[in-house]
């Protein structure tokens, strides 16, 4: 799927600067600040659209101040002056305010600029390093003493187990638990880290890359859900599910950033037959309970990945097919149509993939996938309920 730009969130570390998404008020300086992407400017106000939550109009004046930083530069010294005529929409900005007596934003003193365009040539050099440099997978064993861990990486088209060489020098990032976006992800530690996590390590790895020493480490815990919608409400954004694992019902929250497909009719069958011979998941089973494949494919998917968390790189993370597909299924996921959650229906049989969050009855979704009832319905043959196969395995792929 196409990238969007709304999901950039490099501006926030590139201007070394720590705000809320949206509208919020430093009382001690007096100021407010609206981090977002820029959809209306014009010569009074900018209209800005935060990562959550609605649009913010901000007014500007002769007095305001234009500066545009690169992408990945920390220090504002490096900014340039420009005016309010190089601010396009697209831009990914900062607008401070003096906040009056009266407690409301002025207009903006000063405006700091990321191009769209910049962002653009970053998110691919990115995008490259990480194709050249970068591994992905679950992690399988991990060793306090020696600092090293084990994970299951797709290795071109081999899977293999790989040993990362932790170290002082490394940095760890992991995703909240109730949040798609790296903006959210917090510093983290190789204490952090779980056996079943999903991880991506960007890093110098040997000849036959069975080892890397990292230089970035995110990771994070999700799952797969399996389950029959028995509700929808898509003024809210809210579907009830009947989780087919455990018997009990589930909210599934989608947003903005969630991705929803459908599986064709016609290809439902030969995904179905795709997976034929694999061993179907006992209930209650998470697919990294169950040993799931390793993280799919190369950061290419990423971008496009439909079943994807928020990357660094400003793209998803993509999904990774089971065990026994050997294809890509993220790009399979690609070519699927996307639909609506108005077009959702009881009865439907859905797989869900989400970030493991806190509250155990309500989820978000990365990826809601319908018209599931081939891949969940038990192979001819054996009788009994739905079951979630263990070779489907939305795997998450950071970095685009």
């Amino acid at each position: 799927m196409p990238l969007k730009s709304k999901n950039v969130i490099c501006f926030v570390s590139c201007v070394a600067i720590s705000v809320g998404v949206g509208l919020a008020q430093d009382a001690a300086a007096k100021t407010a600040r609206v981090l977002g992407e820029v959809t209306a400017a014009d010569a009074g106000s900018l209209t800005i659209k935060p990562d959550t939550g609605a649009s913010s109009t901000v007014l500007i004046d002769e007095k305001t101040s234009y500066l545009r930083i690169p992408p990945g530069e920390t220090d504002l010294k490096k900014a340039t002056k420009i005016e309010l005529k190089d601010v396009s929409v697209g831009d990914r900005v900062l607008a401070r305010s003096r906040v009056g007596e009266d407690q409301k934003p002025g207009p903006a003193t000063s405006v700091i600029v990321m191009s769209k365009s910049d962002l653009a040539k970053k998110q691919e050099t990115e995008k490259q390093e990480w194709q050249r440099r970068g591994l992905a997978g679950t992690i399988t064993a991990i060793d306090p003493t020696t600092k090293e861990v084990t994970f299951n990486a797709r290795v071109g088209r081999e899977s293999k187990a790989v040993v990362l060489e932790a170290s002082d020098k490394a940095q760890f990032r992991r995703y909240s638990a109730d949040s798609i976006r790296f903006s959210d992800a917090k510093p983290s530690s190789f204490a952090d880290l779980k056996v079943g996590d999903q991880m991506r390590v960007l890093g110098e790895k040997n000849a036959d890359s069975t080892r890397i020493k990292p230089e970035m480490v995110v990771s994070g815990s999700f799952r797969n859900i399996a389950g029959t919608v028995s509700s929808v409400d898509a003024a809210s954004g809210e579907v009830k599910i009947n989780n087919l694992a455990t018997k009990k019902p589930l909210i599934v929250k989608v947003n903005p950033d969630s991705t929803l497909k459908r599986i064709p009719a016609e290809m439902g069958p030969m995904l179905a037959r795709m997976q034929q011979g694999s061993t179907v998941a006992a209930p209650g089973t998470s697919p990294r309970e169950r040993g799931g494949a390793g993280l799919d494919g190369p950061p290419a998917a990423a971008p496009g990945g439909a079943a994807g968390m928020m990357s660094p790189g400003g793209g998803r993370m993509g999904g990774g097919m089971g065990p026994r597909g050997g294809g890509d299924f993220s790009q399979m996921m690609e070519r699927m149509p996307a639909f609506t959650l108005a077009e959702l229906k009881p009865g439907d049989a859905v797989i869900v993939a989400s970030s493991a969050g806190t509250d155990p009855a309500r989820i978000t979704a990365i990826t809601l996938l319908a018209g599931a009832e081939p891949l969940l319905t038990a192979p001819s043959g054996q009788a009994g309920d739905r079951q979630l196969n263990a070779a489907w395995n939305f795997d998450i792929n950071i970095v685009q």
